[in-house]
């Protein structure tokens, strides 16, 4: 074994003992079927449900919820009582997801274009024809909320609203990441050749770097709550989600470096997708955007603000208290973010208007 495989294997070890701890906990705990498959990607409907206290009558506009294409899903149903899906799911929301999944051989060589104008506009396709709605509200988590915006500024008829949750969208304002991707010594065609795709344990170790003393503060607490149940469960839980990372498709990768942290192509209205060019300018649905006001990942500056946009749409920011994570997932977020999330799908439903 050579050095460089030494972080690898040591991150594969931790990918065998993943499946023993995710039996132990209810994690992923919300029920849904798979309507289709494409190639590692799945589009998952989430089984609608109503309490006591949801609505009468269950909103009309189904929800696409777009995650992230680094991570896991279910940080979004983490564990019951502790699940933003879960949540709306009660209330009465119709919810699509993407399930990024693992990246096939074949994903590896999609491109930008391909990647919106085929696979989300075909996922697009099976919603409007299951849930018999012509327009969808867009929910993209992080870079998930990048490729939302890019997809409504194609296809502006197909989206009734879109919500942005700590989705990067000036990469001026990329902090460490954004400095680390812009250096010449960073040659992502290099890793992406040898591998096919960016290897989830180089993505995840980048991330690592931005705290390094992380997991010493993590430990720490660990020991400290050692006797506390509750703790403990929501520990591991996203002790498990944080670990549980997924590769990103090599060519669709080495373009969203080069288009957007070191060109910074959507802001400046330079980004072209199948012959279109896409500016927020023309973005023209009513837009939710959330960021995190402890944020490390993606800063409160490098999201959507109202200076980027036409001054005619409806455009609100609410500003989660905690980190990248904690701004949906901690109690303050439940108590405030999660509601104002249902208010808006609300306001907005097409079964109103």
């Amino acid at each position: 074994m050579t050095w460089f495989n030494i972080l690898p294997e040591a991150l594969n070890m931790k990918e065998k003992m993943r499946p023993f701890f995710k039996k132990q906990l209810p994690i992923a705990p919300t029920e849904y079927d798979t309507l289709s498959q494409v190639s590692g990607m799945k589009l998952l409907r989430f089984k609608t449900t109503t309490t006591s206290t949801a609505p009468a009558q269950q909103l009309q506009t189904p929800l696409f919820i777009i995650p992230s294409m680094i991570n896991r899903y279910y940080v979004l149903d983490l564990l019951p009582g502790k699940s933003f899906i879960e949540f709306l799911q009660n209330q009465g929301v119709p919810i699509y997801l993407l399930d990024w999944g693992v990246p096939y051989d074949e994903d590896n060589w999609l491109t930008l274009d391909q990647l919106l104008t085929q696979r989300l506009d075909y996922f697009m396709d099976l919603i409007a024809t299951d849930s018999k709605s012509e327009k969808v509200n867009l929910f993209g988590h992080c870079l998930g909320g990048t490729l939302t915006t890019m997809y409504t500024l194609r296809f502006p008829e197909r989206v009734n609203t879109l919500l942005l949750l700590t989705a990067p969208i000036d990469f001026d304002h990329g902090g460490k990441l954004g400095l680390w991707v812009r250096q010449n010594q960073f040659h992502p065609e290099t890793i992406t050749k040898a591998y096919g795709h960016m290897p989830w344990w180089v993505l995840q170790s980048s991330f690592q770097m931005l705290k390094p003393m992380l997991p010493m503060h993590k430990l720490e607490k660990f020991f400290k709550e050692l006797n506390n149940p509750e703790f403990m469960k929501n520990f591991w839980a996203l002790e498990i989600w944080s670990q549980d990372n997924v590769s990103f498709p090599g060519r669709c990768f080495i373009t969203l470096i080069d288009e957007l942290y070191r060109k910074n192509s959507l802001i400046k209205g330079e980004l072209c997708i199948a012959g279109q060019t896409l500016s927020l300018d023309h973005l023209n649905c009513p837009t939710l955007n959330i960021a995190a006001s402890d944020d490390h990942i993606v800063l409160h500056d490098s999201t959507m603000h109202a200076h980027h946009l036409n001054s005619n749409i409806t455009f609100e920011t609410i500003i989660s208290q905690g980190g990248h994570i904690g701004s949906i997932l901690g109690s303050k977020a439940q108590k405030t973010v999660w509601p104002e999330v249902l208010r808006w799908l609300s306001r907005w439903d097409m079964g109103k208007h």
